[in-house]
């Protein structure tokens, strides 16, 4: 099954906003009209219990949003052992730093229901800039809440140890 663009009933639309702006921090702050912007030029496709949505070490410069179903994140290690770490639910968001950096996807995200997602890419970004800005911020906000969370759990088990974040090029 492919993703499709703008095959959004508008009933479906306005139900789907009151729900995305409820739950979901990447749209956070945005009025219904940055809403409609965005959703207009997002993706959308329908996943089955088990379907994978995207996968460790793939790239592309598209972030996810959870509209119904559920979903797992899940890592393999070198050994090919499977950590599975989180389980996301409607509102909720996934493929943040593909969004911004382009880089190999660091986890796989499969349904664990049967899920509709959204997919919104760069250049739906891009498009409407003023949009855009606040979603990045929101994902700056989104990331800056994960690495608090792991340092917090990283001062529990070992309470001289942080997550380092490389500020300067040549430390990444």
């Amino acid at each position: 099954m492919a993703w499709h663009r703008g095959e959004v009933a508008f009933i479906d639309v306005q139900h789907m906003l009151s729900r995305l702006r409820e739950k979901a921090a990447l749209f956070g702050g945005l009025t219904d009209q940055d809403l409609l912007l965005i959703l207009q030029g997002a993706e959308k496709r329908e996943f089955k219990a088990g379907d994978t949505i995207i996968k460790q070490g793939s790239s592309s410069r598209y972030l996810y949003v959870v509209v119904s179903g559920e979903a797992m994140v899940s890592t393999k290690d070198e050994a090919d052992l499977t950590d599975r770490f989180l389980l996301l639910q409607p509102g909720d968001s996934f493929g943040e730093m593909a969004l911004i950096d382009g880089e190999e996807r660091c986890a796989t995200v499969s349904a664990t229901q049967d899920s509709l997602m959204f997919r919104i890419g760069e250049i739906d970004c891009d498009h409407y800039p003023k949009v855009g800005l606040k979603i990045y911020r929101n994902i700056a906000a989104i990331l800056a809440g994960h690495i608090r969370r792991m340092n917090k759990r990283r001062r529990k088990a070992d309470p001289e140890q942080l997550a380092v974040v490389p500020m300067r090029k040549q430390d990444a």
